[in-house]
C-alpha cells in the first residue's frame, strides 16, 4: 500500500529527492516491523503446540508409570493369593463337612473380592492404548461412569506411538468429560470399540452418552463449551493426525449419544 502510493506520488508531484529517501526508509521500516509481527506470530504458535505436545508427553509418562504400578501390584496380589490357597480350600473343605452353607457363601464371596482385588491392565493387547484405557478407566470409576470395550489391536501398528496417544488421549478425555455432564447415573456409559486390518489399518468408534444434542456442521462441532459440552477439545489435533496418515474421521450426534469414527 505504501509502495503505491509512493508511486503515484511520483507521478504527480514534483518530490525531492530527500523526502524520497524518507518515505523508502519508512515503507522498509513498516516491512520489517510486518515481518517481525508476522514471525512473532509464528514462534507464539511453535510455542504453544510445543507446551502442548511437553503436556501430553508429561501426561503419558504419569500414566505409563501408573500403569506399571498396576501391572505389579497385580502379580503381588496373584502371588499373595495363591500362596494363600491350599488354606482357603480347608477351610471352604471344613465348612462345607460342617453344613454350614451360610458361613461358607460369605467365604467364597471373600474369596472372590480378594481374587479380582488387581485393577485390569489389558484391555486391546496394545501398550499405548491399554495405558490410556487404564488411566480412563480409573477416572470413569471415580466418577461412577460405566466403560465397555471390545476388540483387540497389536503392539505392532503403523502408527507412531505418539500420533496413537493424541488421538486417544484427547478422544477419551472428551467422552469423560461429556459424559460427566449427564445427570442420570444409569445412562453414564462409554463404549469404545477398537479393531486392525493386517497392522496397516486402524479403526476406532467411541460412543458417549450426552446432557445434549451436539451440533455438528462440516464434520467440527459448533456448540461451544459453554453449552455444556466439552467434546471440542483436542478434536483438532485428532483431525490432523487422521488427515497426517490420510485417514477418515466423522462425527455424528443425537439427542443422547455422540460417536466419533476413524480409519486410518
Amino acid at each position: 500500500m505504501l509502495i503505491s502510493v509512493l508511486q503515484y506520488l511520483d507521478g504527480k508531484l514534483p518530490i525531492i529527492n530527500d523526502t524520497k529517501i524518507l518515505l523508502v526508509i519508512s515503507i522498509l521500516l513498516c516491512l520489517l516491523l510486518l515481518f517481525l509481527a508476522v514471525y512473532q506470530a509464528y514462534l507464539n504458535t511453535n510455542q504453544q503446540l510445543l507446551r502442548e505436545k511437553n503436556q501430553l508427553q508429561i501426561d503419558f509418562q504419569r500414566m505409563q508409570q501408573m500403569y506399571y504400578e498396576s501391572i505389579l501390584k497385580q502379580n503381588e496380589d496373584i502371588r499373595r493369593f495363591k500362596h494363600d490357597f491350599n488354606g482357603h480350600l480347608q477351610t471352604i473343605r471344613y465348612l462345607n463337612s460342617q453344613k454350614s452353607s451360610q458361613e461358607l457363601e460369605h467365604y467364597l464371596q471373600k474369596i472372590a473380592q480378594q481374587a479380582n482385588i488387581h485393577l485390569q491392565t489389558k484391555y486391546t493387547g496394545n501398550k499405548v492404548v491399554d495405558i490410556l484405557l487404564l488411566d480412563l478407566c480409573n477416572q470413569a470409576h471415580l466418577n461412577e461412569i460405566e466403560v465397555r470395550i471390545d476388540g483387540y489391536l497389536p503392539n505392532q501398528l503403523f502408527i507412531e506411538d505418539f500420533d496413537l496417544t493424541t488421538i486417544c488421549f484427547n478422544l477419551f478425555k472428551n467422552a469423560l468429560e461429556a459424559v460427566s455432564q449427564v445427570s442420570v447415573q444409569e445412562e453414564r456409559v462409554i463404549d469404545i470399540f477398537v479393531d486392525y486390518v493386517d497392522q496397516t489399518h486402524f479403526v476406532m468408534e467411541i460412543k458417549n452418552t450426552i446432557s445434549q444434542k451436539v451440533e455438528i456442521k462440516d464434520n467440527q462441532i459448533t456448540t461451544s463449551k459453554a453449552d455444556g459440552i466439552n467434546h471440542g477439545i483436542g478434536l483438532k489435533n485428532v483431525a490432523a493426525t487422521v488427515e497426517k496418515y490420510e485417514g477418515y474421521l466423522s462425527l455424528a450426534s443425537s439427542e443422547k449419544v455422540f460417536s466419533v469414527k476413524l480409519f486410518m
